[in-house]
């Protein structure tokens, strides 16, 4: 999980740099755990909240209700229900993800709603 966690924290700073901007950080299991404002290299001192059953609806309708972006980049593994977005969606998935919901994100949100993380 450590790996993946650098992984995906790796990218996200990149997205901060290329913008020059910080982006919303919400972290989810069955219910919004926690919501801040992330800069580039704040992992560092990120606690990780939940780690338990997810539902990642929540997030999503905190994130479009409330922070109202143009579009969602959400880290799972894939193995919760997919949730209905109204704006885009980019999904990213570790090596050891579920395929299924791979499928059914391509099928709902486009083949390129989903990447892998390396």
């Amino acid at each position: 999980i450590e790996e993946e966690f650098n992984a995906f924290f790796s990218e996200i700073d990149e997205v901060t740099r290329v913008t020059d901007s910080r982006v919303w950080l919400v972290q989810v299991d069955e219910t919004v755990q926690s919501v801040m404002k992330y800069g580039k290299g704040m992992w560092r001192d990120l606690k990780l909240m939940g780690r338990g059953e997810t539902d990642l609806q929540p997030a999503v309708d905190y994130a479009q209700e409330k922070l109202r972006p143009e579009g969602l980049l959400l880290f799972t593994d894939g193995f919760t229900d997919l949730p209905t977005i109204s704006r885009r969606a980019l999904f990213v998935l570790p090596k050891s993800h579920n395929p299924e919901f791979v499928q059914e994100a391509k099928s709902i949100y486009g083949r390129s709603s989903v990447v892998f993380l390396k």
